[in-house]
């Protein structure tokens, strides 16, 4: 095995990576931003409008 092929393989399993952490990393910094700045969370917001359109059910 070459030390080019190695090179690549490594390149190939780093950038699979990249695609599934990244969107993760900017969501996460966004996220931050938003808390430092003391605005409302995206995922408060989301719950917020969930509860809004499927309402308190009472299982009683």
């Amino acid at each position: 095995m070459s030390i080019f092929s190695i090179i690549n393989s490594t390149l190939n399993i780093y950038i699979k990576e990249l695609w599934f952490t990244l969107p993760i990393t900017i969501y996460a910094a966004v996220e931050i931003r938003r808390l430092i700045a003391g605005e409302e969370l995206f995922i408060v917001k989301l719950w917020k409008k969930i509860k809004d359109v499927y309402g308190e059910k009472d299982e009683s």
